[in-house]
């Protein structure tokens, strides 16, 4: 009984709540002196903040439009592109044969200047290199096979002095068709063809009907384009200087130099080469000759006039 009664006499152990007193002490001075800590959405905020600041990542609609989005579309330095109004004394380059390589196109942007690119038709790059240059802003021509004198080396359906009317129209709409849209069409070879009168007539209508002029690279001094041309209503312009008949760029720099005394004395004048590098090496070496003459650097239809 004596031992039962002594403790209840003590009244129990005081260091619990002592320890409980210290702990709320503790806390609330801990607030006092840190109170950004009762912001529990502190963390949460700079997480964002920190994660705003790196690119998002596309969702899959924004994926899905990227792989669809065609060769043409690729952003590409855009060439330095004429004024609406022509500048006289004002020259025009055209190079031909493009659609046999992509890599071609990375030539002429390097160039940085609006020269005119005529595209083989039916080639396995013809298209996909013609949609780079629209994309780019160059203007674009259809480089239409036609028939020369020495048959050999011809391209697939190249037009024939001897194809009825209905196989030159036929090849003639397939070869726009398979480089798309263009501003016009010029002749490869053709020295034979350009001379007869009825295929040019056929080749002519389907050029009419799409409002597309046509640019003679004059292969024969017997080309009646010029004549046809004026029958049929389509605007007809002919080349002034071929500049790499030599495959070597100070030969090519010679010719350039020929078509700037052209344009000087004329007021205008259109070249003509190919897509090759001693043909891109020129140019490239002969702009500053270009502008120290004061001639502006235009596409080939700002010098096709009406007929």
């Amino acid at each position: 009984m004596s031992k039962a009664s002594g403790r209840s006499g003590n009244g129990g152990n005081p260091l619990p709540v002592l320890l409980i007193i210290l702990a709320l002490l503790w806390g609330g001075l801990l607030l006092i002196r840190h109170p950004e800590v009762l912001n529990l959405q502190r963390p949460r905020q700079k997480f964002h903040e920190a994660r705003s600041k790196f690119p998002r990542h596309p969702d899959r609609a924004e994926l899905e439009n990227r792989v669809r989005e065609p060769l043409a579309r690729l952003s590409l330095p855009q060439p330095p592109l004429p004024s609406p109004a022509i500048e006289t004394p004002a020259l025009a380059i055209i190079l031909d044969d493009f659609g046999y390589r992509l890599g071609d196109f990375e030539s002429v942007r390097e160039l940085r200047l609006p020269v005119t690119l005529a595209v083989l038709p039916n080639l396995p790059n013809s298209r996909s290199i013609a949609e780079l240059a629209r994309a780019a802003g160059y203007e674009v021509l259809l480089h239409l096979p036609m028939e020369p004198r020495t048959a050999k080396n011809l391209e697939k359906d190249t037009i024939r002095k001897s194809a009825p009317e209905e196989t030159v129209t036929r090849e003639v709409e397939t070869a726009l068709d398979s480089v798309g849209a263009v501003a016009g069409v010029n002749n490869h070879m053709g020295s034979l063809a350009t001379t007869d009168r009825e295929v040019m007539r056929e080749v002519f209508r389907v050029l009419q009907e799409r409002d597309l002029f046509f640019i003679d690279s004059v292969t024969t001094s017997g080309s009646v384009s010029t004549a046809v041309g004026r029958e049929t209503g389509v605007r007809v312009a002919r080349r002034d200087v071929f500049l790499d008949n030599e495959n070597d760029p100070e030969y090519i720099k010679g010719q350039l130099r020929l078509l700037i005394q052209k344009a000087l004395r004329n007021g205008s004048a259109i070249g003509i080469g190919h897509a090759r590098p001693a043909t891109f090496k020129a140019v490239q070496e002969i702009k500053p000759e270009i502008e120290a003459a004061g001639i502006k650097v235009v596409t080939a239809s700002r010098l096709v006039v009406q007929p």
